[in-house]
């Protein structure tokens, strides 16, 4: 979920042969995992962490494979690359050390996104993290919409 051009700048600061200013750096990259989709839809990609989450109806999971539950974001399967259908939870995320990252993913992914999809998720990602928790107002009968 990093930016794209925070990870070129670091990249291209710390590949100068000597750097005057090293405020490029990045200390730590934000990712997010992709579960698979028919996993998360029955509530058991968490299951290796013996967490049992809730399972999606059909109309529960229709929204949220047209991207119109705010915590989640659908990510549609690519049978070329053999890619399945992935759903990102925006409430799982984690800053993991660049270095480490760097080291174990030394460049091998499966897949990326195109450029415009990628503003779209970090958009979402972000909106759904700058949301406002409001407390519920107890003893009264006004809702809040």
């Amino acid at each position: 979920m990093t930016q794209d051009c925070d990870l070129e700048h670091d990249f291209n600061n710390r590949t100068e042969v000597s750097p005057d200013k090293h405020d490029k750096f990045l200390r730590t990259v934000l990712i997010c995992p992709a579960y698979v989709a028919a996993d998360l839809r029955k509530g058991d990609h968490l299951e290796d962490l013996k967490l049992k989450m809730e399972k999606f109806n059909s109309d529960r999971w229709s929204t949220l494979k047209k991207q119109n539950n705010t915590r989640y974001h659908y990510l549609e399967q690519d049978q070329e690359l053999q890619v399945p259908e992935l759903v990102i939870d925006f409430k799982h995320y984690y800053a993991i050390p660049r270095d480490t990252l760097f080291h174990v993913y030394n460049e091998h992914y499966l897949t990326t996104i195109n450029h415009l999809f990628r503003e779209y998720l970090s958009q979402r990602f972000s909106n759904y993290l700058s949301r406002i928790g409001l407390p519920e107002i107890k003893g009264s009968s006004d809702k809040c919409f």
